[in-house]
């Protein structure tokens, strides 16, 4: 999305309510939130396929599905494709997902 640079996909890591606000969120939080939203704007724009992926955390974590903090801390739009996972490792836990070939 650089100047000259071919950007082919864009995606987003957790970023959920939970993990970007309240006690346990990440360190500069709202920096971090202002710079992916850039980033998605820019991608939108441009047609760049973008992905979402959505940790499941289990029963009592922040990012527990149906939960408050689960939810996505930006828009996730039609478009875009939602990748759930259920381990902080994204790419082991989403590795034979249909959705990565879809496209």
């Amino acid at each position: 999305m650089g100047v000259g640079v071919a950007v082919e996909a864009l995606i987003v890591v957790d970023l959920q309510v939970g993990l970007v606000s309240g006690a346990g969120a990440v360190p500069d939080a709202l920096p971090v939130l202002e710079r992916i939203g850039g980033l998605l704007a820019r991608a939108r724009e441009g047609g760049v396929l973008t992905v979402h992926l959505q940790n499941d955390g289990p029963v009592g974590a922040v990012d527990e599905p149906g939960t408050p903090g689960w939810q996505f801390a930006l828009p996730v739009e039609a478009r875009e494709l939602v990748v759930r996972k259920s381990s902080d490792d994204g790419e082991r836990s989403t590795r034979r997902r249909p959705q990565w070939t879809t496209r």
